[in-house]
């Protein structure tokens, strides 16, 4: 609970440290916008890496989760956090990060769920876009997070049986992931 108020207070203090800022991106003519922040400084960005790599910080996981959902051009660096919290520091409840950043650096295409049933269906099927190999790796982390009892792993693996999502559709091995997220849900 400290953890989940900490996160939102870095949120909110980051939102209102934002100015708009032009930077010029290699030697292009074309001028990209970047918001910058007094808040994420690189020697804070640098300590939350550290505190990522060596301790598993959650808090410090979240400013990374934040910083990088921000700048979507750097986004790509943030996956070596994201395993490090998963493999190394055992923190399972960010499997479905692991889950949708990979499918989305595989597939290449951004997240374009507006929290319909219907879109999460379409940004899914960018599994169907990956080679086995791929498929099976990004697979891996959904599978890991819900043979952790992580329940949002377990809701995204139970529609993927469901609807034949990158995997053999199996209405049996859904069912019988509903009845154990009936039963964290008590």
């Amino acid at each position: 609970m400290k953890a989940s108020k900490s996160l939102l207070i870095v949120c909110v203090l980051f939102i209102l440290s934002c100015q708009d800022k032009k930077e010029q991106v290699g030697d292009t003519s074309k001028e990209v916008k970047f918001k910058k922040s007094f808040y994420f400084n690189e020697e804070r960005i640098k300590n939350a890496k550290y505190r990522v790599k060596y301790y598993g910080d959650i808090v410090a996981f979240g400013d990374l989760s934040v910083y990088y959902s921000y700048n979507e051009l750097k986004k790509e660096e943030f996956l070596p956090y994201i395993l490090l919290m998963v493999e190394k520091h055992k923190q399972y409840k960010y499997c479905t990060i692991a889950f949708t950043s990979f499918l989305e650096f595989y597939a290449n295409s951004n997240n374009k769920y507006d929290g319909t049933q219907e879109s999460l269906i379409v940004y899914l099927s960018n599994l169907n876009k990956l080679n086995n190999d791929q498929r099976q790796y990004v697979l891996y982390f959904v599978k890991l997070g819900a043979a952790n009892k992580n329940f949002e792993s377990i809701k995204l693996l139970e529609l993927l049986y469901r609807e034949g999502i990158g995997v053999d559709q199996s209405e049996t091995k859904a069912d019988s992931l509903k009845i154990v997220l009936d039963k964290l849900k008590k």
